[in-house]
């Protein structure tokens, strides 16, 4: 049930193309509407010619325009990548160094520990040796 409520709140690469070709044929629609328009008309051949260049002019400002902001909003986007991506890293190499200073002094902790114990149970067993052999003479005595 799970999977089947997950794949229905998950849009698909399906509905986008869908998107796309809804979106084309819009464009397309219009284009093919004006230019009807255009030629029933009752206009001269200099006005036609004259307002089509008109409009196509008007087209590829509007057309530019938006290549212009697209591409700064494409840049913009970018510097804000660019500098998350700094940030990041720096984070990682400063949380990386940490860590690995973490992780030595421990492991010198450990090794600090396993060095004092060692030369406490050596201790412990030369006292245990000397109470030995000091009960044990006692016995012979």
């Amino acid at each position: 049930m799970s999977d089947e409520k997950n794949r229905a709140e998950q849009p698909s690469a399906h509905n986008h193309e869908h998107k796309h070709h809804f979106g084309l044929g819009v464009l397309t629609g219009a284009t093919v509407g004006a230019v009807i328009a255009l030629l029933y008309t009752p206009r001269t051949g200099a006005q036609m010619r004259h307002e089509i260049g008109d409009q196509w002019t008007r087209a590829k400002g509007k057309c530019s325009t938006g290549y212009v902001k697209a591409k700064d909003k494409a840049g913009h986007w970018t510097e804000r990548g660019h500098h998350a991506y700094d940030v990041a890293r720096t984070k990682v190499t400063h949380g990386a160094r940490e860590t690995r200073q973490y992780v030595r002094e421990v492991s010198d902790a450990v090794t600090r520990k396993a060095h004092h114990k060692d030369h406490q149970d050596h201790k412990d067993y030369k006292d245990a040796r000397t109470a030995a052999n000091v009960d044990f003479a006692m016995v012979q005595r």
